[in-house]
């Protein structure tokens, strides 16, 4: 096999084409690339950015609602330290169950239940 002239000026164009396509077009492609993984960074470090915040939010209420609720209990102690007065809830279902939840029955039940809350507010 010889090497004659048109194999040499096919190489010479095969490496100027391959330069100008490497300059314009490979140049530019990695360019695009990279910038859309800056903004992929950025973006990521944003949004890690907004669950941090989010983190320290939830942190900051957890610690309000805690401080909160230490000073309702310094405002009403003896509420939350008085044991409930149960609501005689059980003997009204049975009494309703046993009468056929007639309604003379169910005003005695209102009647029960609004005399037990107004004596667990009383001792409040």
């Amino acid at each position: 096999m010889t090497i004659n002239i048109t194999l040499l000026v096919q190489m010479i164009h095969f490496f100027v084409v391959y330069y100008i396509l490497k300059i314009v077009v490979l140049q530019q492609a990695i360019g695009i690339v990279q910038k859309q993984q800056q903004e992929e960074e950025a973006l990521q470090a944003h949004i890690t950015d907004v669950r941090h915040g989010i983190d320290e939010r939830l942190k900051e209420d957890a610690y309000a609602f805690e401080r909160d609720k230490e000073k309702a209990k310094e405002f009403v102690p003896e509420m939350i330290k008085k044991e409930p007065i149960a609501l005689p809830i059980d003997k009204i279902k049975h009494d309703c169950l046993r009468d056929g939840c007639e309604m003379k029955n169910i005003d005695r039940a209102v009647h029960e239940i609004a005399a037990s809350i107004r004596k667990r507010i009383e001792h409040a």
